[in-house]
């Protein structure tokens, strides 16, 4: 039998040991079996054990995420078609780490007065 659905809600983001151990107590906590069980196709199968898990990793290298402490250069900042999230419309500088959804908002276009966190 064969399941093709996710165990976990979200996927879990693991940068040190702690938050490894977090993910650890994630996948421990819900009972396997009974997960597979309500995710068989009809009530003819039976799940008796469950032998194997796939995890799937995606590694992030060299992207950076969140507001860093280096300033841009003039020509970057200074440029009216640059909009370098660094701080809002009323010059308070970003210290949330969430300039990268800031830019994904940005894309999906909204607007820049609207990015501040409310």
């Amino acid at each position: 039998m064969q399941c093709c659905g996710r165990f976990l809600e979200t996927p879990a983001l693991i940068t040190d040991s702690r938050s490894f151990e977090h993910f650890l107590d994630r996948i421990r906590q819900p009972d396997v079996l009974q997960y597979v069980i309500a995710q068989r196709p009809d009530s003819g199968w039976t799940a008796e054990l469950v032998t194997n898990a796939t995890f799937f990793l995606n590694v992030i290298t060299q992207h950076p995420i969140g507001c860093p402490d280096t300033r841009l250069p003039d020509y970057l900042r200074l440029n009216k078609a640059i909009i370098g999230l660094q701080k809002d419309e009323h010059g308070v500088p970003y210290t949330d780490n969430l300039c990268f959804f800031r830019c994904l908002a940005l894309h999906r276009g909204a607007v820049v007065t609207a990015l501040k966190v409310r």
